[in-house]
């Protein structure tokens, strides 16, 4: 397949309550805290419809509302608390906010992992 355009690499931070998308390419950064919270109990995600509006507000902040927006692939960083490993139903609904917000290819890093620029190059690059 021919690639027309170049895909947007993207590393996406979610927190308890707050969300940091950050462009690869252009080191540009948009984070904000959700009001109203979006983790439940020991949910990192409890919340699906807040977290997503979320991260289209973070999209549009990023890059403007358009009607086209080329491919993205993100590399996410979940942070939770006291370094817990995911669960199998929050690994499935980051992969379902991602793609519901229009995310070609997802990687999930290690929430214990440290995820800089470059390890979320290599993640994406997998």
């Amino acid at each position: 397949m021919i690639k027309l355009f170049k895909s947007k690499k993207l590393l996406l931070r979610i927190g308890i309550n707050e969300m940091e998308l950050v462009d690869l390419s252009t080191n540009k950064s948009v984070k904000k805290v959700a009001e109203p919270p979006f983790s439940r109990n020991e949910l990192l995600i409890g919340e699906f419809t807040v977290a997503y509006s979320l991260l289209l507000e973070l999209l549009d902040t990023l890059y403007g509302r358009k009607t086209f927006y080329p491919r993205r692939d993100v590399a996410v960083h979940p942070r939770t608390e006291n370094n817990t490993p995911l669960r199998e139903i929050e690994k499935s609904t980051i992969t379902d906010l991602c793609k519901q917000a229009g995310m070609y290819k997802i990687a999930i890093a290690d929430p214990n992992e440290t995820v800089n620029h470059q390890k979320a190059l290599a993640l994406l690059s997998k």
